[in-house]
């Protein structure tokens, strides 16, 4: 397989498994979504600790985090992100998928509000026009919903927030 065959692979196995993932979090419904969100953080992160001994990349990775903007960083992001997961994991408990589906909907609109407003980027027309067709279709939704979508929005803006500080780091996505 090339490697734009294997890349497309891996992100439409990437979407199985996030789409499959809500079944998996009701099977642990005797654990709290916290004990389920723990088990998660401690296990990503001996894997991570692994494969970047693996890789070699252990010294790169303690070395980001003797600069104190990076670390500081690098903890906001890990409680951003511990946010996302928990919220996630807590929606899902209580029955509410379908609030945080919407939430990953709502997501690429603030990663593009942050990225033309905060990042000053800007887009050409096409991307006007896509942007504002989702926009159109994330509104109809959402008053489809019938209420504020607070885990929704909870999700987008934590996603959002973790993503434009992870592109202000210099450095790669593993050791951060």
């Amino acid at each position: 397989m090339n490697r734009n065959g294997s890349g497309i692979a891996y992100g439409v196995g990437a979407y199985v498994i996030w789409g499959l993932l809500p079944i998996y979090w009701r099977w642990l419904d005797r654990a709290s979504a916290f004990e389920i969100l723990a088990h998660r953080a401690i296990w990503s992160l001996l894997f991570c600790i692994l494969f970047l001994a693996y890789q070699k990349q252990l010294r790169t990775t303690f070395a980001l985090l003797k600069n104190p903007r990076t670390f500081s960083l690098l903890a906001l992001t890990s409680l951003l992100l511990s946010a996302n997961w928990g919220i996630y994991i807590w929606s899902v408990s209580v029955d509410r998928v379908v609030e945080a589906a919407l939430g990953y909907y709502i997501t690429p609109l603030v990663a593009v509000t942050f990225g033309v407003f905060v990042l000053k980027e800007k887009l050409r027309k096409l991307q006007i026009v896509s942007v504002s067709l989702a926009t159109i279709g994330v509104v109809i939704l959402t008053v489809a919903y019938g209420h504020v979508p607070l885990i929704a929005l909870g999700l987008a803006v934590s996603w959002g927030s973790y993503s434009l500080i992870k592109k202000r780091l210099n450095a790669g996505a593993l050791e951060t």
